[in-house]
């Protein structure tokens, strides 16, 4: 079968190889790939920025989400019928997603309803996941707040501006102007042009602020809201406890985390809100109930572009470029 191979930590060493095709192992689905999802944890990877929480051996299969088919499947695996069209995100150690096959356990694959297409699917699982354990898992989202979401028009944004407003929120998110249309459509309330103003300027006493830039862009998060308001992050300092898969950090890595987090507890403190950092874990369970709202109609995957897998490496420099509205698919069958 043919997959994408990270071979060496940097964007060069990465490209197709032909691989032996796998076996559904006890508990597991061999899966044919019909869509996957591009993300920025796959750059990240390319990059060796996770290279220190030694979840990976290389060379190692990119790609951390799929939708595709149940082709086979071990006798112990008794949930899903061959031929049924499924989606998942892989585990942050398995990755996998970009190769023709994958064998994954059932445990982890959702059924994908007839009402949503495959771009859809192999959009959505870490994008929405990501969103919903941000908006109702740690933040704990009620209706009548009001929701900072930065960077609306990407993927996890377009997703969360979503589902807080099927919350019953108030969404205030930002954007260029070539992506304040996409995020009013999604039902984004207040727009904020970054290019133009800074939103901690624009945007005050918010209930909850969720960070996906990290960088400066975390205490402009904080910084919009009231005292008593909830900061979410992916993008900020991780906690030393947080989980990164199976898997917690060692001490020398736990010690320089709680190093690093300590300005943005003490910016926290002194602005009496909370912070959180939030690294997002497979949900089937969650993921159902995303599929549904999809077939429903209730939340759409603003697809970007699309391309054949053969282009995974235009695709993975476009997601590099950071300007892409919605989400970047490859495509595995015609």
């Amino acid at each position: 079968m043919r997959a994408y191979v990270l071979r060496r930590y940097r964007a060069e060493a990465v490209g197709f190889q032909r691989l032996p095709r796998p076996a559904a192992g006890p508990g597991q689905l061999l899966i044919r790939v019909h869509a996957t999802g591009l993300n920025p944890v796959d750059t990240k990877i390319c990059d060796g920025a996770m290279r220190a929480l030694r979840l990976h051996r290389l060379p190692m299969i990119l790609g951390s989400e799929l939708a595709g088919t149940v082709v086979a499947a071990h006798p112990s695996a008794r949930h899903h019928q061959i031929g049924a069209r499924v989606c998942l995100r892989t585990p942050i150690a398995l990755m996998g997603a970009f190769a023709e096959y994958i064998a994954v356990d059932e445990a982890l694959v959702s059924r994908v309803p007839d009402a949503v297409d495959d771009l859809t699917a192999g959009g959505l699982p870490l994008v929405g996941l990501t969103a919903w354990q941000a908006l109702h898992e740690v933040a704990r989202i009620q209706p009548g707040e009001r929701v900072f979401i930065s960077a609306g028009a990407g993927g996890v944004g377009g997703l969360a501006i979503q589902l807080a407003k099927l919350a019953g929120t108030h969404v205030a998110t930002t954007a260029s102007p070539a992506g304040t249309d996409l995020v009013r459509s999604l039902g984004a309330d207040d727009v904020v042009d970054y290019q133009q103003h800074d939103p901690a300027r624009v945007l005050d006493a918010y209930d909850v602020a969720v960070d996906l830039l990290g960088g400066a862009h975390t205490l402009t998060a904080m910084r919009t809201l009231r005292p008593g308001g909830r900061l979410v992050s992916l993008a900020g300092p991780p906690e030393p406890e947080t989980r990164f898969g199976s898997r917690t950090v060692g001490p020398l890595l736990r010690g320089l985390l709680a190093a690093n987090i300590r300005r943005t507890r003490n910016q926290a403190r002194r602005r009496h809100v909370s912070y959180r950092y939030l690294f997002m874990r497979p949900d089937t369970t969650q993921l159902d109930h995303l599929l549904e709202l999809a077939a429903r109609g209730d939340i759409t995957v603003p697809i970007a572009s699309t391309a054949p897998a053969d282009r995974l490496g235009e695709l993975l420099t476009e997601l590099r470029q950071g300007h892409a509205k919605g989400k970047l698919v490859a495509t595995w069958i015609p």
